[in-house]
Formats: C-alpha cells, sequence, structure tokens
C-alpha cells in the first residue's frame, strides 16, 4: 500500500510542477484536453476491451488478462496525445496574466490535470491481471475479512475514486434516454473504480483469469426470494413474510455494497443463473467462483442513482458423482467455489440480497439493471422501448428461503439448464470389457503407448513434484528420444494428473478400431468436440491428445482449453499405418460412461458397468 501511495503522490505532484511552471493558460488547456482524454477513454473503453476479447483466442491468458486495463490505458494515452496536438495546432499564442496567478493558476490546473492522470492510470492498473502489477502496486482496497465482511481502504490522496465520481457525476448530466441513465457510466458502472479489485481478489499467490469472454458464459434466467408475498389464499395460520435473517441465514447484517453499506431494512433475494462453458476454466480444468467474481448493479425506480452488490451466496454441483447441487455462503474470506467433475458445463446460481425499504417511495425502490460475471455485462432490462422500467422476467418465484432450499435439494432451481441441455443422436452400441487387453477406452491416468519422457529434458511442460503433467500445450519429441528404463525413475514422466475428483481416460481413435477412430466423424457428418458423455448426463469434452508414428511424438493436456473439434489434433491418414491418436478425458471419479461422441452426433453407445476410477494426484 505504500508503493501505491507513493506512486499516485508523485504523479499528481510531477505533472502539477510540470505545467505550473507552463503558466495560466497553457496549464488550463492542459487540464481540459486532460479532462477530455478521460471522457473519450471512458466512452470507448468497454467497446475497445471488448472486441479485443473476442478476437483474441481462448489460449491467450495474458492478452486477456490486460484487455481492459490496457484498452482504458492505451485509448487515454492517444487521446491525450490526439487532442493536444489539436489544441496546438490551433491555440499559437498565449495569454499574459499577473505573476502571481500565473503561477498559482498553472499549479491548480497542473494538480487538476494530475489527479486525472493518476486517477486513470490505477483505474486502468486495476484492471491487469499480471503477477507484476500485483507485486509492484500492491494496493487491495476492496477485500473481504475473515466474517465474509466487505471492508475497504484507500490511497492518502484517494485518485482513482475521485477520478471514478468525476466522470460518473458529469455522466449523470450528460444526455440522458430512459431507464439506466441513459447508458451513462454513473448507471452502468457505479462500482469502476473497484470493479478491477474485485476481479482481482483470489486466494494467496493464487493468479485466477481475470476476464472472460460472451462466448464463455451464458445468461440462463432470474429468480427472486422474498420479493413478492405469499397470496392470503394460500397462507398458513402461522405465516410470516422471510425476514433479512430469514434471508440471510444468519444472525447478523451482512455487506453487500461496494461502499461498505449495511443491509438493515427491507430486503429480497435476487438469483441469477449463469452457465459457464470449458472455455471459461482455470489452467487447472475448473471454473473459480468468488465473492468478487460477480457483481449486481440495481437502479432506483426514479431513475436517479445506482448501487453495486456483491453475491451473498453460489449455488453450484456438489461433487461430479451426484447431480445434487447445493448452495454456498460467502461468509468467510478466500472463500471461492470451484465447479466439479471436470464437465464441459458448469452451471452456477449467484444470489445478491437487494436493499428494498420503502415501496412508496421511488428512491428506494431498486431494480436489477447489469449483471457482470468475470467482466462480462448482461443486460437484465426487458428491452420493451415502451416500458424501460422494466427488468428480465424472473422464471422463478420463491416465497420464502425454504422454498429456494427445496428446489435445491430437488435440483428443480436448474431446471432451466437443464431445458437447454443439447440432447444426443445415438451411436453404434459397444459392449466394454475391462478385462479386453485391446480395448480402445481405457481408465488410466497413464500416457498411452507406454510413453516415457524425461523430465529433466522438457521445457514447456508443467509437472507436479511426482512428474505428472498439470498442462502441456504442444510438446513435439522425435520418437529416437523418449526416454528409456535408464533413465533415473526420479526423472520419468509417464502419467497425467488426474486433478481433484476426477479421472484421466484415453480412447484410441487410430485408423483400423473401427467406430472408434478418428475417421468415423466423416462417414457420420459430425462437427464439433470429441465428448463423453456419463450416466447423469454430464459432458466432458477432450482436453488433449497423444500421437505417435515412426517419427515424432506430439502430447497435449489442456485441462482449462479443450480441443474445439479434431482439427485441434493431428490428422490420422487412411493411407498410413504407422499413426496412433489418443484422445484424453478428465471425467468425475464414480460415474458411469455412457457414450463417445463428436459434438451431438452420438458415434459409440458404450455398454458397461465399469465406473470411473479414483485415481491418485502425486
Amino acid at each position: 500500500m505504500m508503493v501505491s501511495n507513493l506512486i499516485a503522490i508523485l504523479l499528481l505532484v510531477l505533472v502539477g510542477y510540470v505545467w505550473s511552471a507552463r503558466g495560466f493558460f497553457s496549464s488550463l488547456l492542459n487540464l481540459l484536453v486532460t479532462l477530455a482524454a478521460g471522457a473519450v477513454a471512458f466512452a470507448l473503453w468497454e467497446t475497445v476491451a471488448m472486441a479485443i476479447v473476442k478476437g483474441v483466442a481462448s489460449d491467450n491468458r495474458f492478452l486477456l488478462d490486460i484487455a481492459w486495463g490496457g484498452s482504458l490505458i492505451t485509448i487515454f494515452v492517444v487521446a491525450l496525445a490526439a487532442i493536444s496536438l489539436i489544441v496546438n495546432a490551433v491555440v499559437r499564442a498565449n495569454i499574459k496574466v499577473p505573476k502571481g496567478v500565473d503561477w498559482i493558476g498553472g499549479a491548480v490546473c497542473g494538480l487538476g490535470a494530475g489527479l486525472i492522470v493518476s486517477g486513470m492510470t490505477f483505474i486502468g492498473t486495476s484492471q491487469l491481471r499480471t503477477a507484476e502489477i500485483d507485486n509492484l502496486m500492491q494496493y487491495q482496497p476492496v477485500d473481504y475479512d475473515n466474517n465474509g465482511y466487505l471492508v475497504r481502504s484507500q490511497l492518502w490522496v484517494p485518485v482513482d475514486t475521485w477520478t471514478a465520481g468525476l466522470y460518473s457525476f458529469w455522466s449523470e448530466r450528460s444526455m440522458r434516454e430512459t431507464f439506466g441513465g441513459g447508458k451513462t457510466m454513473a448507471a452502468w458502472r457505479p462500482h469502476v473504480a473497484d470493479e478491477g479489485h474485485l476481479l482481482r481478489i483470489a486466494e494467496t499467490d493464487v493468479l485466477l483469469r481475470y476476464s472472460l469472454s460472451e462466448k464463455d458464459i451464458d445468461f440462463v434466467g432470474r429468480y427472486t426470494v422474498g420479493l413478492e408475498q405469499l397470496p392470503a389464499s394460500k397462507r398458513p395460520k402461522d405465516y410470516k413474510p422471510p425476514t433479512l435473517k430469514d434471508l440471510v441465514g444468519v444472525d447478523r447484517k451482512p455487506v453487500a455494497m461496494t461502499d461498505g453499506t449495511m443491509i438493515d431494512g427491507q430486503a429480497y433475494v435476487e438469483g441469477f443463473l449463469v452457465n459457464f462453458h470449458s472455455t471459461a476454466k482455470e489452467k487447472g480444468g475448473q471454473v473459480a467462483i468468488g465473492a468478487g467474481s460477480a457483481t449486481l448493479v440495481v437502479r432506483n425506480q426514479s431513475d436517479t442513482k445506482s448501487l453495486a452488490l456483491q453475491p451473498i451466496a453460489v449455488v453450484s454441483q456438489a461433487k461430479g458423482s451426484s447431480r445434487e447441487i447445493g448452495r454456498w455462503r460467502f461468509d468467510t474470506r478466500n472463500f471461492f467455489v470451484g465447479s466439479v467433475g471436470g464437465q464441459s458445463d458448469a452451471p452456477m446460481a449467484f444470489e445478491f440480497l437487494v436493499p428494498n425499504n420503502n415501496a412508496n417511495d421511488p428512491d428506494q425502490v431498486w431494480r436489477p439493471l447489469a449483471l457482470y460475471v468475470r467482466g462480462v455485462r448482461f443486460d437484465l432490462t426487458a428491452g420493451n422501448p415502451e416500458a424501460p422500467n422494466e427488468t428480465v422476467k424472473s422464471a422463478l418465484t420463491f416465497w420464502t428461503p425454504e422454498d429456494r432450499d427445496d428446489a435445491v435439494d430437488s435440483r428443480s432451481l436448474f431446471e432451466l439448464v437443464e431445458a437447454n441441455r443439447p440432447e444426443n443422436t445415438k451411436g453404434s452400441n459397444i459392449k466394454i470389457d475391462k478385462n479386453d487387453p485391446n480395448r480402445a477406452l481405457r481408465m488410466v491416468n497413464r500416457i498411452p503407448d507406454n510413453i516415457t519422457l524425461n523430465g529433466g529434458e522438457l521445457s514447456g511442460v508443467e509437472l507436479t513434484k511426482g512428474q505428472q503433467i498439470i498442462n502441456c500445450l504442444d510438446l513435439r519429441l522425435q520418437a529416437k528420444f523418449l526416454a528409456g528404463n535408464d533413465v533415473d525413475r526420479s526423472l520419468r514422466v509417464e502419467e497425467f494428473q488426474p486433478g481433484p475428483g476426477t479421472a484421466v481416460i484415453s480412447i484410441n481413435v487410430s485408423r483400423d478400431l473401427g467406430k472408434w477412430s478418428a475417421t468415423e466423424p466423416e462417414s457420420t457428418g459430425a462437427v464439433g468436440s470429441p465428448t463423453i458423455v456419463d450416466s447423469l448426463g454430464q459432458r466432458y469434452e477432450a482436453i488433449g491428445y497423444v500421437y505417435r508414428d515412426r517419427n515424432e511424438v506430439r502430447i497435449r493436456f489442456t485441462p482449462g482449453q479443450p480441443l474445439a473439434g479434431l482439427g485441434d489434433a493431428p490428422a490420422i491418414s487412411r493411407s498410413r499405418d504407422d499413426q496412433k491418436l489418443f484422445l484424453i478425458f478428465r471425467i468425475a471419479s464414480g460415474v458411469k460412461l455412457k457414450q463417445y461422441s463428436i459434438g451431438t452426433t452420438g458415434i459409440v453407445d458404450i455398454q458397461s458397468d465399469e465406473e470411473t476410477p479414483t485415481q491418485t494426484n502425486k
């Protein structure tokens, strides 16, 4: 924090000093230029950042993690330079004023420009997710304490919040349209100085993905708890509307707003179902979610103010071997929920406590405006220009928290996700005999074809201490350099890491294996990712391959980046007899496999009573 305070003050004083020496008029022009550059940066920021995120390959984590912060800083610097050139070209003469006014006015305007430069720098760097920035700035003004309360700190000179407040103030007084402040920054991003810090919250020494793309996540639906009261005709004699304690589930007041304000009056719960795709996973193969990963922006009915709320709970699948879901409270520091079982999709629901203090006061009635999840914004307005105050309709309405809990226990809360689950066509029936030494499908995490690597000679491969492969994008070796028994056992790399609650399996899709062959989809017209479907209907996309021919060995194992199709793996020729190709999957432990498919086209329907094993992580 000390380093951040010094950097903020240094930028403020340095810019102020430079322009105070140039006089009041020049400093005033520079202040106006700087103000305009900041306005241009905020106006173009989201459009440019989203374009970068959409255009960057999903495996380029570095660019994805700096897209938001880098675009804001770049636009600001370019706009500042361009507008300065225009102003200097138009205004070619200075104005003489008394020396005292010249110096004092120059200093004031210079400090104003320094404030904006420093503020834009801190807001921009807060949106960068790199270890270098974290270590340099050491600035995390928004965090959670050990009891799960949102706590705040700030710089000695809070240039970031002042800058954000300045442009939010101006945006509210610019051209306005309908509900939502006419798409102003104040309405849609009231937490602009905090959002980067919230997304960067992670466990110690862990770098989670900063941003997602719109293709990584789908908005599924909305539900409410306690917003509407049970109709009088259905109320039991002892019925009472849910209290704040009932909604939250603990006997204390939760911090739900980024400014630290307690919600201590009437309230209700807004829940939002989202579905994370396989491309949203971390490098380890899980979608990791914390309290800072999502933000709900609500707008009062009088359309004068927005609030940013953080989730109080998340609903997700409890374990990979069962379809049961659970509700997890964000009631402690550094609490993160990970997707389980290695499935391609990870449906989750975020719950937010929304104040509902006075139904007769439009300033105190709040409506959902936008949901942000890992940088992706979902517009929650109904999109009806004739009724701009409407919010996207609630698909499920729960009168009490007990009704919601029943829906969690029965999994009916996720019925909207289930309704959109793709149906696979049938494939050729094949019975799997676990004692068959020639079977194509194997439930072991051993590298197929008895390949052994020398861990001391590998580059670009992440290994555990036990020499299991964690991540490998594209390892290429000449076959003659594969390790043999002469390599020290402590250096032998022979296994993939299963991961928590999952098992690695491989499928031999080489040329002469009938329906299993990688050439089979060509005759069926199947397209899409190689996929395993288990007996619970859960889908798992291939996360790698092992290829071998007489000259070369290629290995890919990327749990956080599944194969988009067979085209991501080396091609198998019908004319060659020396090629072998094995597809690698990570499947939930304790489930039965039912189908191998390409996309939603079934290739092989698997008949087997064998469950995926529990494998050892070394």
